[in-house]
C-alpha cells in the first residue's frame, strides 16, 4: 500500500516493466506502442515504463519523455501507469520525478540505490526526499541481488 498525500493507493496483481525496443540503435516507438497495448489487452494491471528493464539507464530525457508519452497514449486509461524513476543520486531521482509528474502519471517506481550501499537512514531519508517530490504514489522496489542493499521492513 501506498501513501500519496490524503489518499491510500493499493497495488494488486500484475503491472509490466515494459521493456524498449530498439531498431538500430533507435527506440522503436511503434513497437513499444504496440507491446503496451498488447498487455493491456492481455490483462495486466498496470504498465511501468523506464524500469530496468525498460533500459532506463541508457534513455536520454527527450526519449524517456517520448517513451512516458507514448506509455500514456497507448494505455489510454485503461490501466494505471508508473514511471520508473531512480538512481544511486537522491538529487537526480527527485528531478526526474519532477520533471515526469505530469498528467496521466499515476506514480513512480523506484529502486533503492545501488553502488553506494546507503544505510537503512540513507534510504529512509532518499526515499522520503523522492515522496516529497509529488503527490502520487512512490512503489519502492527493492531488489536486493541487484543493488547491494536491502530495505528493511521497519525503514519502510
Amino acid at each position: 500500500m501506498a501513501r500519496a498525500g490524503s489518499r491510500t493507493t493499493r497495488f494488486s496483481g500484475v503491472w509490466l516493466p515494459v521493456i524498449t525496443p530498439f531498431v538500430d540503435g533507435e527506440i522503436d516507438y511503434a513497437s513499444y506502442e504496440r507491446l503496451v497495448d498488447h498487455y493491456v489487452r492481455a490483462g495486466i494491471s498496470g504498465v511501468i515504463p523506464l524500469g530496468t528493464t525498460g533500459e532506463s539507464p541508457t534513455i536520454d530525457e527527450a526519449e524517456t519523455d517520448a517513451l512516458v508519452e507514448r506509455a500514456i497514449a497507448a494505455a489510454d486509461g485503461r490501466v494505471p501507469v508508473l514511471v520508473g524513476v531512480g538512481g544511486n543520486d537522491t538529487r537526480k531521482t527527485v528531478k526526474a520525478v519532477r520533471h515526469l509528474d505530469r498528467p496521466g502519471v499515476d506514480g513512480f517506481l523506484s529502486v533503492c540505490p545501488y553502488y553506494n550501499r546507503p544505510c537503512q537512514d540513507g534510504m529512509r531519508e532518499h526515499f522520503t526526499r523522492v515522496a516529497g517530490a509529488t503527490d502520487r504514489p512512490i512503489l519502492i522496489y527493492n531488489i536486493p541481488y541487484r543493488t547491494g542493499v536491502n530495505l528493511a521492513n521497519d525503514t519502510c
